[in-house]
Formats: structure tokens, sequence, C-alpha cells
């Protein structure tokens, strides 16, 4: 447990400076663009993390093998070539759908088409990092993953000033969304030794390959996807009911509730091998989970108190005034964060146990309750967010005896 919290307060750390990297830009891109605009490119910027589910999928599945593997003392390079050409394939896939659903897609989203194509890229390149990630994390390098992290935020920076000097809407969503695919590449050339080993042997057999497509691994994507619907697809909801100016308004108060997110997205990255290996060796994976919870619930403390307390003076200081109108979404944004990161903690608990399916048919049930809520209430964006709050609520609070009681997997 004492190891758990060390590597935590280094994840914790790095993955911080990075999220605050990311979070000076939207704040700057707030500033750059126009309100629509905004509301546009953090649309895009949601499409790319649900659209990232087979690299979130594959970055779970490699830490959680590589750190068993590392547990049983064997190697992990035919996990990580495994991995690598699932990558390759899906990536393909991903451009490909996304060139050919780029019309209607932009049409929704209000975003030109080049922009989903660019998505897609970045989308498909980023699938890459996440396989070097989750391999570090799993070998237990959580200092190496965490400064792993900073490099496509720092990359995204360069990107938000060069689009500061770019006359159009248009150039400076592209220059913005091109950042992140040169960030991708930039991660992947910097630690291609991890993917590609000078010393890797044979290839594995096409036999062997198939095991990374079997049931646990097919039950971890559809989790992924339908957790990543509820962390970002609120600001689809609002674009697509309410358009991209209330979108824009909404991403000035849902930035605040991202400090959270991006918090157990650094916590999740060292509580799934913790969990993992407290599994493989009949531990108490339970403990891991506890003390991940105390940690985030501390962290909302924190956090959301002070923009609570004074919402119209810390907007106005960060966005400017024509961003007030967010004041009202502020409670909203803070409370759906705080159930979305508590979930997050639960679906990588059950995974790291080897529960995938249980998770999934509960998310999914979770989710067509959302979508006949959203059916009945999409009026305002506090109907949508309440919705939102509901689901989060009760699928959070039924799968929490589980956890706090589950030493094994199910």
């Amino acid at each position: 447990m004492n190891s758990f919290r060390k590597n935590s307060v280094i994840m914790i750390f790095l993955t911080t400076l990075s999220s605050a990297i990311n979070y000076l830009c939207q704040v700057a891109l707030g500033h750059v663009m126009t309100v629509s605009s905004f509301g546009v490119i953090n649309s895009l910027f949601s499409l790319i993390l649900v659209l990232s589910v087979p690299g979130t999928s594959i970055n779970m599945l490699t830490a959680k093998r590589v750190a068993q593997e590392s547990a049983d003392c064997k190697p992990s390079e035919h996990t990580i070539q495994t991995m690598i050409r699932l990558g390759l394939r899906i990536g393909a896939l991903l451009v490909l759908c996304t060139v050919l659903f780029s019309m209607p897609g932009g049409t929704m989203l209000h975003a030109h088409p080049v922009m989903l194509i660019l998505t897609g890229i970045a989308v498909a390149t980023g699938i890459f990092p996440y396989i070097i990630s989750g391999a570090m994390a799993g070998r237990g390098a959580f200092l190496a993953a965490g400064l792993f992290s900073l490099i496509v935020p720092v990359c995204k920076t360069f990107g938000v000033m060069g689009a500061m000097f770019l006359p159009s809407e248009l150039a400076q969503q592209v220059m913005v969304m091109m950042a992140i695919t040169a960030g991708n590449l930039l991660a992947i050339f910097l630690c291609r030794r991890i993917l590609w080993p000078k010393d890797r042997s044979t290839p594995a057999k096409a036999e062997k390959e198939k095991s990374v497509l079997d049931g646990p691994t097919l039950w971890v994507m559809l989790a992924n996807f339908i957790y990543l619907i509820f962390g970002n697809g609120d600001v689809f909801l609002v674009t697509l009911f309410l358009g991209s100016e209330q979108s824009g308004i909404y991403s000035a108060s849902m930035l605040f509730g991202r400090i959270l997110y991006f918090f157990t997205t650094a916590l999740v990255s060292v509580l799934l091998p913790y969990v993992s290996r407290a599994a493989s060796k009949d531990g108490a994976p339970d403990r891991v989970f506890k003390g991940a919870v105390l940690m985030t619930l501390a962290v909302c403390i924190v956090c959301f108190i002070p923009i609570n307390l004074f919402p119209e003076a810390i907007i106005t200081l960060v966005y400017g005034a024509r961003y007030l109108p967010a004041v009202a979404f502020v409670p909203y944004s803070c409370l759906a964060a705080a159930l979305v990161s508590l979930l997050n903690l639960e679906l990588n608990y059950f995974i790291g146990i080897g529960a995938e399916k249980r998770i999934t048919c509960h998310l999914a049930i979770a989710l067509l309750c959302m979508v006949i809520g959203l059916g009945l209430f999409h009026q305002t964006v506090q109907q949508i967010l309440l919705v939102l709050i509901v689901v989060l609520l009760g699928i959070f609070l039924a799968e929490l005896p589980a956890c706090l009681r589950q030493r094994r997997a199910l």
C-alpha cells in the first residue's frame, strides 16, 4: 500500500503537470477563438477521447498483462508486439471510418469535414503512445510514464501558440489538431525501443495473436466505450441539442471539472497494475481501491470548493466576461465530473480483477437509462447534466459494495 501511495504521488504530480499544460492550452483557445469555434474544438477533443476507446483499452490490457508477466518474471515482448499489430489494424480502420463519415459527422458537430479526418489521424497515431505508457506502468516505471505524458501537451502548446497568428477559425482548428498528431509521432519516436527493442524475439505465431482478441478484450473495449460516452458525451449532447454557441459556453464550466478527471486518469494508471498484481496473487485489491477513492474525494474538496464559492470571479479571470453565462453550469459540471471520476476507479478495479463482463453489462444498462432520460429532458444544459448525474450516481452506488468487499475475480 505504501508503494501504491508513493507511485501514485509520482504519477499524479507529473500527470497534473501535463494536465496543467492542457488546461492552459484550453484557456488560451478560449481567448483566441470565438465562442462557437471554442465549442467546436472542444467537441472534437471529446470525439478524440471517445474514438480512443481502442487505445485506452489496449493501454489497460498492456498494463494488466505486463504487470502480471513482471510479477511472474516472464518477458513481455510478445504482449507488446501483439498490441502493436492490433493497434495498426484499428488505427487504419479509424482513419477510414472518419474519412467516410466526415461529412455527416461534421454537420452534427458543426465542424468542417477536414477536421473530422484530422481527428481520426490524431486518434490513430495516439494508439501507440497508449501502448508505450501501458508497458511502462505494467513494469512499474511510473516516473518514466509520467514524464512521457508531457510530450503531447507540450506539442499541443506550440500548436495553440501558432493558432494565435492565424486569421481563420478553420486554420486555427487545423493547427491545433496537427500539433496533437505531431506530439503522438514525437512520443513514438522518442520511446521507439519500447515498441521495437533491438533484441526482440521472433514474431509470435498467428494462433497466439488471437488471444488478444478474446472475450475479455472485447468486454474491456465495450466498457471503455460506454464509460467515455459518460465521461465526454456531455459536450456532444450540448452541441447536438443546443448548438455550438451553447457548447462553447458550457466548455468554460466543464474544464474546471476536468481537473478531477485528469487526476483520476493519473491515479488509475497506477491502480490497474496494482489491482492486477494483487488479484493474481490472491491479495487484497479492495484496499488499493479504497485508497484511490479517498484520494479522489480529497481532490474533489480541494478543487471544487473555490470554483463553486467564487464562480463569477474565477470564470471572468480565466476566460473573460463573455463566458459568464457558464456560471450557472458550474455546480452541475463539478458533480458530474466527480461521479465520472469515481466511476473510472470502479471500471479499472473490475478490469483489474477480471470482472470485465460484469461492469460492461451494468454500464450498458446505465447507458440505456441515460438515453431514455435524455429523450425526455434535453431542453437546457441543466436538464442534460441532471440526467447524466442521476445515472452516474446510480451506477456508482450500485457497484460500490462489490468494490469494497471483492478480493478476487468474479
